[in-house]
């Protein structure tokens, strides 16, 4: 992936009342617009989801 990425152009806007942790987090999640790292976390998690159900079977 080249180039600006939608996930990461967009202002986090959480409701602080909702998610005072992500809030109080926001500037440091803007800055992280590493598009390989994001992909990789992403893969972990569908790995995850996959081990969990296949331990469900």
């Amino acid at each position: 992936m080249n180039g600006a990425n939608p996930w990461f152009d967009a202002p986090l806007r959480p409701d602080p009342q909702l998610f005072p942790r992500f809030a109080a987090l926001a500037n440091e999640l803007v800055d992280l617009q590493d598009d390989e790292l994001f992909l990789l976390g992403v893969e972990f998690v569908i790995d995850s989801a996959r081990r969990l159900g296949a331990a469900a079977d």
